[in-house]
């Protein structure tokens, strides 16, 4: 990383004191909320990445033309990831 100690040990107090992380006999372990975080930014990243796909769904729901069941089987071909795939339905 390309950050100076000071900045490290700034970041490191600060996720600490936002109760991301948690210190225990000398190392830092991710709490329940850190871990929840870091599921949610990885959801987040897909999303953006496969932001296409989600603009073609927008399209298939606007155009009504397609059966909810058609809808529903595109959608499953267009995400492969579970956890996005029920946010979108």
């Amino acid at each position: 990383m390309d950050i100076t100690r000071k900045q490290y040990y700034s970041r490191l107090y600060n996720l600490v004191k936002c109760g991301l992380i948690k210190r225990k006999d000398g190392k830092y372990f991710l709490t329940a909320l850190g871990r929840v975080m870091y599921d949610a930014q990885i959801i987040i990243e897909n999303a953006i990445s496969d932001h296409w796909k989600l603009k073609a769904i927008d399209s298939i729901r606007i155009t009504r033309d397609i059966p909810l069941g058609e809808q529903k089987k595109l959608i499953g071909t267009l995400i492969e990831d579970p956890g996005m795939r029920n946010a979108v339905t």
